[in-house]
């Protein structure tokens, strides 16, 4: 899809102009979601400070009990690998919980990918502020900030659900492309052409 929606830039198309500007819209107001640390709100932003702030909470033992929960017939070796694979992987050195640290340097990192992206959201999408957008923003930047968002989804979701995501792009299901090969209107339904303002009725005619 990105593809056609790089072309649009190129070529006078108002079918694919709107969904360029659909895409960008969506996507800056997910990562910017992801990024608000508004009260009360749940995005990855709040997540990561909650866990670097109190990083004893999420432990060794709580990834073996949480793999335990979603798989009540797991042996006790398996849980002993589960726990030592967390100290290996995230716990800080000597402890038996997360790496605070770590978990700061990933919000840091996201907090920079997404910050363009972000901006553009405030300014330009959910308040507006007249369209005033300092700069441009690219898609080569959203993709940065998404990517960031997916890589993290993944290792948080390891560390606090066991659960191993193989890849974040939705399967989709059905023929998503029908719809394009078809009219979206019928003969009968379809509107008027509109009238130029030479052959319009004027009051001269009256």
């Amino acid at each position: 899809m990105r593809p056609a929606l790089l072309a649009a830039s190129k070529h006078d198309s108002a079918f694919l102009r709107h969904y360029a500007n659909l895409y960008v819209s969506t996507q800056v107001a997910g990562i910017r979601r992801l990024s608000d640390l508004s009260k009360g709100t749940a995005s990855l932003v709040r997540l990561l400070d909650a866990i670097s702030r109190s990083p004893d909470v999420v432990t060794a033992d709580r990834a073996a009990s949480v793999a335990q929960e979603a798989n009540p017939h797991i042996d006790a070796h398996w849980l002993e690998e589960i726990g030592g694979d967390f100290r290996r992987r995230w716990a800080e050195p000597g402890t038996d919980h997360i790496d605070g640290a770590r978990v700061k340097a990933d919000r840091v990192r996201f907090a920079a990918a997404a910050k363009k992206a972000k901006a553009f959201a405030d300014n330009a999408i959910a308040h507006r502020h007249d369209g005033v957008f300092e700069g441009t923003l690219t898609y080569a930047e959203i993709d940065e900030a998404i990517d960031c968002a997916g890589l993290l989804l993944r290792r948080y979701e390891d560390i606090l659900n066991g659960s191993h995501l193989a890849a974040l792009e939705p399967v989709f299901q059905g023929d998503w492309m029908g719809p394009l090969r078809g009219a979206l209107f019928s003969a009968e339904h379809r509107a008027p052409e509109p009238q130029h303002l030479d052959s319009a009725p004027s009051w001269h005619d009256e």
